[in-house]
């Protein structure tokens, strides 16, 4: 059993001869694919973190005392008495209390 080497053939190419642009394209789509996926978790990282629980206030202040209570940052007693305060205008003066001096 003879072995015969194989004949010597051409050198490889260098690193970059003859497919500079072909990996330089690679590598802008390679970054064009990171970029898109930062963005993407980005995206979703905001919506779901405390920045996405930002909501419009209303200017209404019965709509935000519902708000506040069906949140659960008050309490029944707490609710209906700010719903009193806010609905029955401004308080009655008793005949008691002496009115402001006047300057």
């Amino acid at each position: 059993m003879d072995r015969h080497p194989l004949p010597p053939g051409p050198p490889p190419p260098p690193p970059l001869e003859g497919r500079g642009v072909e990996e330089i394209v690679i590598c802008v789509v390679a970054l064009i694919v990171v970029a898109v996926a930062v963005y993407l978790i980005a995206r979703v990282v905001e919506t779901r973190g405390p920045l996405a629980r930002r909501v419009a206030v209303p200017s209404d202040p019965i709509e935000l005392l519902r708000q506040r209570y069906a949140r659960g940052e008050i309490g029944r007693e707490e609710y209906l008495e700010a719903w009193l305060d806010l609905t029955s205008g401004p308080p009655q003066r008793s005949a008691d209390v002496p009115p402001p001096p006047t300057p």
